[in-house]
Order: structure tokens, then sequence, then C-alpha cells
């Protein structure tokens, strides 16, 4: 059972415990009931009212974060659909070049599939599962392209591409 339903059973229990108790204290007032039990009756009221008005409180202070999250979460899209829209065209062309790259090397269509898989920083395990093939074939086509491209391993392989995109590290301390 979630927090929120769980406060909201606790809400409506309280409010039948409120509800109970009121005609409990006008009964006892009619009837003339002593102070002294009107006011223990009167305390269980004003303490349930209490924490039934802190719950309140609580739930309207969780639904104002729910929509600010929500509201964060939809600028995040659209920031994100933005820096999308903007870098397509160079994403088309870093992929396009990245592809005649493959082809200059010779890879073969399996190989160019695992070296793009490989770039986003897929797992081998992942590979193969998505490749629907062993782990071991995926391996062995990952040390063709290492071969192919005479590159060691796949922190060069990656190198190659990004090294050039990103910034030097001097260039980006200024």
């Amino acid at each position: 059972m979630s927090s929120k339903s769980s406060k909201s059973i606790l809400a409506i229990f309280l409010s039948l415990i409120l509800i109970f108790s009121m005609i409990d204290m006008i009964e006892d007032f009619l009837s003339g009931s002593t102070n002294q039990h009107l006011l223990t009756e009167l305390i269980l009221i004003a303490l349930t009212l209490g924490i039934i008005i802190w719950l309140l409180i609580d739930f309207f202070r969780h639904s104002l974060n729910l929509v600010k999250f929500e509201q964060n979460l939809s600028d995040l899209a659209t920031d994100r659909n933005n820096w999308k829209q903007k870098a397509e065209i160079f994403i088309d062309g870093l992929s396009k070049t990245i592809e005649d790259q493959f082809k200059k090397w010779e890879l073969s269509k399996s190989e160019i599939d695992i070296g793009f898989m490989l770039l986003k920083g897929y797992a081998q395990k992942d590979i193969a599962r998505m490749r629907k093939t062993s782990e071991k074939t995926v391996q062995t086509q990952s040390q063709d392209i290492y071969k192919k491209t005479n590159l060691k391993n796949r922190s060069e392989f990656s190198a190659f591409f990004l090294e050039d995109l990103l910034p030097r590290q001097d260039e980006a301390e200024n």
C-alpha cells in the first residue's frame, strides 16, 4: 500500500472519529455530562481535527511538489527535443561520416552494426541480446573490428571518433 493511500485511509478514519466524537459530545452536553468529561472529548476532537488538518496540508504540499516535478519533467523533455532538433543535422552528418569510415575500413554489415553499438556504449552481452546472437560471436566480431581498424580496444575505437568532437582538456578549462 502506498504512502498516499495510507494517508487517505487515515484521514477518512480520523474524519469518522471526529464526526462520531462531535455527535457524542453534543449528546453528552444535552444529557448534562460533567465539564471534565466534555473537556476530555473536546481535546480528543481538537487533536483529531489537528491531525486531519496536518494530513491535508501534507497532501497539498505533495500535490504542489508533484506539479513542480511534472513541470520540470516537461521542461526537460522540451529541452531534450530542442537539443535533438538543433543537433539532428549534425548527428545525421556524423552518423554518415562514421559509416563512411566503417566502409573505408571494409567492415561487414554485422561489424558496422556492432561498431555503432560499441560507440553507443552497449555492453557485449546487450549487443548479443539485441542481435540475437551469442556473446562470444559479438566478442569475436569486436576483435575483428579492432584488427581491421588497427585500434587496440573499445576505448581507442571510441576515441578515434570522439576525440576531435570534444574540446581538449586545456581548452575546456579556459
